[in-house]
């Protein structure tokens, strides 16, 4: 059990890595929409091993969810 709660924590925490800029964004800094878009060109590589891509949409969801 202990093993499958740091799994689950080691992917929420690279999922706030990602998004964390999305976040904590300065006002005078690039707009949201931009960043959103930079975001979604950059691959990512997973805790698995695997490489992600991910949508400018899907990065909003989870953005919003932490607004």
């Amino acid at each position: 059990m202990k093993e499958q709660n740091d799994k689950k924590f080691e992917v929420a925490l690279w999922r706030y890595g990602i998004i964390s800029p999305l976040l904590h964004k300065d006002a005078n800094d690039i707009p949201v929409g931009e960043l959103l878009d930079q975001a979604s060109w950059r691959q990512y590589v997973h805790p698995d091993g695997s490489h992600v891509s991910l949508s400018a949409e899907t990065l909003n969801k989870n953005r919003n969810t932490y607004l």
